[in-house]
């Protein structure tokens, strides 16, 4: 399928005479400016825009549209990626959330939010938009990309009043809501902060399974498996003898050595692998420990069936979200 053609099938769904708006914002995200934002993909096309009748003011009421059809517009594009969205059986979503400032006052959903990536001779506190994003991870000719899917505004709770959800139910949901569109078995990669029992709670309901890959907190706690051999009185136990802080387990395993390709290069580390049972997600999972100078790195995942190898360098590739966070900017 051509461009021209593929560019006119996705903007089918928006009504015709705001067709040439959206080609046209849909032409600066993909080719780029030198700041991808709103402002700067207006003001490349700006000659363009004018020769069609579109004026700035038009371009700007058209985003603050509410009537933007883009559940149908995202559900065209996934039935035009079909299997191409899959990696290797499965489609790898990233997930996570960005603080980032506006100087206005009167922005619209604009508040007081507490960054906790902020350097330390920034505020901790931005004015500003806040948001939850997710993103399809693909690798292409070797180079992982990540496409955005969907993305949610975070309003905190004194401003929202009854219409207030947290940042986990608004992944949950817009999680939930793309499941309900594909067949395929969904992989969330994502930081400690959204993978526990409340993401997972989202997801045990939903039409196609879905797994967690998420770093694991360095003071979690784990079981071990039940001994059903020994017969007791009275209900099964669903878990074993409770394990070692991660610090000391770590010290007892077996290390391997393996080349993964992290963060775009062929890396040679040190890690362990084990399975064990999670209280917070009430199922067997599996645990890598990658091990550093002074520090071991643990990841999780509810997909036993991965290997080390696929869990470390699905998870490294989270950071791909981080250019579409940066974009969204």
């Amino acid at each position: 399928m051509k461009f021209r053609e593929l560019l006119a099938e996705v903007s089918s769904e928006v009504a015709e005479y705001r067709q040439d708006i959206c080609n046209t914002i849909i032409l600066g995200l993909i080719i780029g400016t030198r700041r991808k934002c709103i402002y700067h993909i207006f003001r490349t096309f700006q000659a363009l825009a004018e020769s069609i009748g579109l004026t700035e003011k038009r371009f700007y009421m058209f985003l603050q549209s509410s009537k933007i059809p883009l559940d149908r517009m995202w559900k065209v594009i996934y039935k035009l990626l079909g299997e191409e969205m899959l990696e290797n059986g499965k489609i790898i979503i990233a997930l996570d959330d960005t603080t980032y400032g506006k100087s206005g006052k009167k922005i619209s959903g604009a508040n007081t939010h507490y960054d906790h990536a902020a350097k330390q001779n920034c505020s901790k506190y931005v004015w500003g938009h806040c948001r939850v994003l997710i993103g399809i991870l693909k690798s292409i000719h070797g180079r992982w990309a990540c496409l955005p899917l969907a993305q949610s505004l975070y309003v905190p709770a004194k401003n929202a009043g009854k219409d207030f959800e947290t940042k986990i139910d608004a992944a949950g949901r817009l999680i939930g809501a793309f499941s309900r569109i594909v067949n395929s078995e969904i992989l969330v990669v994502t930081d400690s902060w959204f993978g526990n029992k409340s993401l997972w709670k989202h997801f045990c309901e939903l039409p196609v399974k879905v797994h967690i890959l998420t770093r694991l907190r360095i003071d979690s706690v784990l079981y071990g498996f039940p001994n059903h051999s020994v017969k007791k009185r009275g209900r099964k136990s669903k878990y074993g003898a409770r394990l070692r802080k991660l610090p000391e387990l770590a010290l007892g395993l077996q290390k391997k050595i393996g080349q993964f390709m992290i963060y775009g290069k062929i890396r040679e580390c040190n890690y362990a692998e084990f399975e064990c049972m999670h209280k917070g997600f009430k199922m067997p999972v599996k645990v890598v420990l990658v091990y550093m100078k002074n520090r071991v790195f643990p990841i999780l995942s509810t997909d036993t069936t991965l290997t080390a190898q696929e869990m470390i360098e699905n998870y490294s590739v989270r950071w791909k979200i981080e250019r579409v966070q940066r974009t969204e900017t």
